[in-house]
């Protein structure tokens, strides 16, 4: 949803972010750029609250095909503490969650 806003496109193409299309993935790969992603996305950080850390990656697995078509070594990693560090409106799991796949 970012990259749809103008502003907020270009700051994030300015600190190096793309979008995690497919195409786009494949086209940055092709260039010899290494990937990061967030599996779990917007979707995750709708499930996680201040007392409770959540993982959303059970229907999350295109980007395992796509590290292995490509050729790309997997490197799980996990940042521990983000919901004690930034609060977020919070709506439970409600609208924004369904609007977040």
């Amino acid at each position: 949803i970012c990259f749809y806003l103008p502003l907020m496109r270009h700051f994030y193409s300015w600190m190096g972010s793309v979008s995690a299309r497919k195409s786009t993935l494949v086209q940055e790969a092709k260039r010899g750029y290494n990937l990061a992603l967030t599996p779990g996305g917007i979707a995750e950080m709708f499930l996680s609250d201040m007392s409770r850390e959540a993982v959303y990656v059970k229907k999350r697995k295109g980007f395992v095909r796509l590290a292995i078509t490509l050729g790309y070594d997997i490197v799980p990693s996990y940042h521990f503490g983000n919901t004690q560090l930034l609060k977020r409106f919070s709506t439970g799991r409600g609208w924004m969650t369904a609007l977040s796949r």
